[in-house]
């Protein structure tokens, strides 16, 4: 019973850290977290006829136990982990839900790229870095009917137009992962 679930680890954010500048989730606390998940608290249940999808449950979990920013840097109220520990929180996580750890692995892309490659200007880097911090989930919505995915380099169909109010969007968008329980979509255009 999945609703019986849920992420015990936010307890292991609140007591003894030590006060050093790399105490923040040092000691492999990130996996501990991931072991705690609810998908790893209790055998997984059968498989779905149709398509997998993130149990609600688990959603409000990784959002209640700070799971989701763990690549958010500090001074936003993240942990600012390396590839390499999200990588391994993934794949423990991995162990028990593979719809709910795919869901986390396109946010952690998604800040991971934005970081790295400064695709967001400052102010909605930071802003969107504090959302996440409060529960937001982030995924890319791009792939279109002709098109597929475009990771191999194909251009977009959809278009998007600046108006004296904003953007008008022009186009149609096939699905993203984890779309029922995103709270921001960034959609891909032209």
């Amino acid at each position: 019973d999945t609703s019986k679930k849920h992420f015990t680890a936010y307890k292991l954010f609140n007591h003894n850290t030590p006060k050093s500048p790399k105490a923040t989730m040092s000691n492999k606390i990130h996996i501990d977290l991931a072991k705690t998940s609810p998908t790893n608290s209790e055998p997984a249940p059968p498989k779905p006829t149709k398509m997998e999808n993130s149990p609600p449950e688990d959603i409000t979990a990784l959002k209640s136990s700070g799971y989701l920013k763990l690549n958010i840097p500090k001074q936003y109220g993240g942990f600012e982990l390396s590839l390499r520990e999200c990588t391994q929180a993934q794949l423990e996580l991995a162990q028990g839900s593979a719809s709910t750890t795919l869901v986390t692995a396109m946010q952690l892309q998604i800040f991971g790229a934005a970081r790295d490659c400064k695709t967001w200007t400052d102010d909605t880097y930071e802003q969107f870095c504090h959302e996440a911090v409060n529960g937001a989930i982030f995924n890319s919505v791009a792939t279109e009917p002709e098109l597929g995915s475009p990771s191999r380099g194909a251009m977009f169909k959809s278009t998007a137009q600046i108006t004296d109010h904003g953007y008008v969007l022009n186009g149609h968008k096939t699905w993203t992962t984890g779309g029922q329980h995103l709270t921001h979509m960034l959609v891909k255009a032209m």
